[in-house]
């Protein structure tokens, strides 16, 4: 079975086979058949939340591109941080995003925020040793309180 991280709700209709922990399945038993090994058959439609981790037997239906991602691992858990860190994160960062944004949605604009960050830092630094006729090696032998002082005023001519 593959194994999959649901990113949006996704419904399960009768007859398909699902591999999940004993934790998933007993609030779902009534609608499930254990078949063992942790494998269940739906007998009727069960839903799983965001950042569950469920095993998948056969193909998935192409209804289901946006509802989850293939876990890296081959056995449980997730891979990478879950839709719920990915939102911190980005909440942290001042970032608006989607509220039905899905883990790969969350995990680009979290990666485009860092790429516009350090590139900002670099070209902060940039402007920094061309104000102080600097090369990087003698801006890093710098004490760092001198290098954040100097690092600010290139901020600041970069933002006038």
């Amino acid at each position: 079975m593959q194994k999959f991280e649901i990113t949006a709700t996704a419904t399960f209709n009768p007859g398909t086979k699902l591999q999940l922990t004993k934790e998933q399945a007993a609030p779902r038993l009534h609608n499930l058949n254990d078949l063992g090994k942790g494998v269940y058959a739906v007998v009727r439609r069960v839903q799983f939340k965001v950042g569950e981790v469920i095993g998948h037997e056969g193909e998935l239906p192409k209804s289901f591109a946006s509802l989850v991602e293939a876990s890296a691992s081959g056995t449980s858990g997730t891979s990478g941080p879950t839709v719920d860190d990915l939102k911190k994160a980005l909440t942290e960062k001042g970032i608006d995003f989607p509220k039905k944004a899905n883990k790969g949605e969350l995990q680009k604009l979290l990666e485009e925020a860092e790429k516009a960050a350090a590139d900002k830092a670099a070209a902060i630094k940039a402007k920094a040793l061309e104000m102080n006729e600097l090369e990087e090696a003698d801006f890093n032998a710098l004490p760092p309180a001198e290098q954040d002082k100097l690092l600010a005023d290139a901020e600041e001519a970069l933002g006038k």
